[in-house]
């Protein structure tokens, strides 16, 4: 990560090394704004685009380059960050966003951290552990069996798009029951 800060910070400040980079990728440098989220995500997702070439214009601009298992962790860690910033972007639109979408989208990330989970990551299996904790943390009152998910629930199964689409099976009828009372 230090590394690319490095290229980020330098970029940022110096016309002559955007050039570089530019010259050598043949796309221009991006850099993460501190806030938002998903721009750290896209930056890094930039940095792989260009992956074959990165240590050549690292060298031209005299920071220390990649090596091999530094380009796994980031890999690792985009593949790692991709459900939460696939669920940033769903959910930060200004006319398709509805209160409907919130559920359904929570379980899709529950569901493909779990999944990533049992890839057995190398680098990022503490991370993926602590992103589940953390959503599981922040987002505790749309828990399905929380009586206050109520309304999130209703939500989503009145929304048209999702219908019980979302829902686990086994929890069906349970979801079919809080619609109907």
């Amino acid at each position: 990560m230090a590394k690319c800060r490095a290229v980020w910070n330098l970029c940022a400040r110096s016309p002559k090394a955007c050039e570089i980079y530019l010259e050598i990728t043949g796309k221009s440098p991006t850099s993460p704004c501190p806030t938002r989220w998903n721009s750290y995500y896209d930056c890094i997702t930039d940095i792989l685009k260009v992956q074959e070439t990165i240590n050549e214009v690292l060298r031209k601009l005299g920071l220390a380059v990649l090596k091999e298992i530094e380009v796994q962790f980031l890999i690792e860690y985009i593949n790692t960050s991709k459900p939460i910033s696939e669920a940033i972007r769903s959910l930060e639109g200004d006319k398709e966003t509805f209160y409907g979408c919130l559920q359904p989208e929570l379980y899709r990330m529950h569901k493909m951290l779990d999944l990533l989970k049992q890839e057995n990551p190398v680098y990022c299996g503490g991370l993926i552990d602590i992103i589940k904790e953390s959503i599981q943390n922040r987002f505790e009152k749309y828990n399905l069996h929380d009586t206050r998910a109520k309304v999130s629930i209703l939500a989503a199964v009145s929304y048209p798009f999702f219908k019980l689409k979302w829902v686990p099976r086994a929890e069906k009828e349970y979801v079919k029951e809080l619609f109907i009372a």
